[in-house]
């Protein structure tokens, strides 16, 4: 009877071993802590083509509730005590209500230093969280987004690669930059050196994506939405002063309520701008059925054969596919602005026949 009852356990670890492993979609493979392959998939728009997993694995299920928020008031005191934690004068303007902040500093103190690029951001980053985590708001600790917006060489050096690898003509679109930035340079302020650090805001650790928007209401218009954002960002000089730092409608959860089990929340999703795709699935194995399926909202984009490039049909655009890099859940508005729920983003980037993937 003891061997009989070691044997079925045996084998029920072997039956669950062969069930964890067909969870996911043939082509797809859980090892290590991440998932791997490279599978078909449809588009929304019904054409057919390769998609590549490359990321961790993600957790199991996502919470199955829906949020009721309100948006948090910052007073101007609040703001002086998040700057004098991040080492920061307390004097400049100050701008606050409902919908975010508006802090701007000295923009005419000396904003170069003897610093490298990497040592800038590195410091801009730290600077701007020292802030944001006074003032309280949740933030992911990586930013969303980091540039040096008035160095035209800086810019131009982040585009390079892309150019050179996605394109046929590079110092054709480099030159089209540098024109158009040596354009814009009228509206920069009197110095460069700068850094610019843009937050994705988190509500209980849930990061939120940070165009939301909801039905407008119109009867004439019925498809019509209202967007809003919500988001943190701060920009700091190579000096290391914070000279402009803002939120946009930060969150604090009122209630938390079960959805119903008939609530299809896709269909109550209302999309103004493209983004990254989202499907509403409980768990992280449907959502990926559903996005290769071709039935989440939005979707990647793909390039299976080079083609001449629009503008000039002189230049080629080489193919690419895409490389899921990230399987999360984020919180998006449902029918209102203040009902939210959450859902599963799948992010990705682009891999091109060289084999180079773009960072964004």
């Amino acid at each position: 009877m003891k061997r009989f009852i070691i044997e079925l356990f045996a084998l029920l670890l072997l039956t669950s071993a062969a069930c964890a492993e067909s969870v996911w979609p043939e082509g797809i493979t859980e090892e290590n802590g991440r998932l791997t392959g490279s599978v078909q998939a449809t588009h929304r728009s019904g054409e057919v083509y390769t998609c590549q997993f490359d990321c961790p694995v993600p957790p199991e299920t996502i919470p199955d509730d829906l949020f009721e928020i309100g948006f948090r008031f910052f007073s101007k005191k609040d703001m002086q005590k998040a700057l004098k934690a991040a080492g920061q004068t307390t004097k400049g303007q100050f701008s606050n209500n409902r919908d975010g902040t508006i802090y701007e500093g000295n923009w005419n103190a000396e904003a170069s230093a003897d610093i490298s690029p990497e040592d800038a951001k590195k410091q801009a980053i730290d600077i701007a969280l020292a802030y944001f985590d006074a003032l309280g708001v949740e933030v992911v600790r990586t930013p969303e987004n980091i540039s040096r917006p008035y160095d035209i060489e800086a810019r131009l050096d982040e585009q390079l690669p892309f150019y050179t690898h996605a394109f046929s003509n590079t110092e054709h679109f480099l030159k089209r930059d540098r024109a158009q930035y040596n354009r814009a340079k009228k509206f920069y302020p009197k110095q460069t050196a700068y850094t610019v650090v843009e937050f994705t805001v988190c509500l209980n650790g849930i990061p939120i994506r940070p165009w939301l928007s909801y039905p407008a209401g119109y009867a004439d218009e019925p498809d019509a939405g209202i967007a809003y954002h919500v988001g943190a960002s701060a920009t700091v000089s190579d000096s290391g002063i914070l000279v402009k730092a803002t939120t946009d409608c930060i969150p604090e959860l009122k209630q938390r309520r079960p959805r119903p089990d008939t609530d299809d929340l896709l269909e109550r999703v209302n999309f103004i701008s493209p983004g990254y795709p989202l499907t509403s699935a409980y768990s992280a194995q449907e959502a990926v059925r559903l996005f290769l399926e071709g039935n989440a909202a939005v979707d990647v984009s793909f390039q299976e054969e080079d083609q001449p490039f629009l503008i000039d049909k002189s230049i080629t655009e080489y193919a690419f596919h895409p490389v899921i890099t990230s399987i999360h859940p984020v919180l998006h508005t449902t029918d209102s602005k203040t009902e939210w729920a959450c859902f599963w983003q799948i992010d990705s980037v682009r891999e091109y026949k060289d084999g180079w993937r773009t960072d964004w």
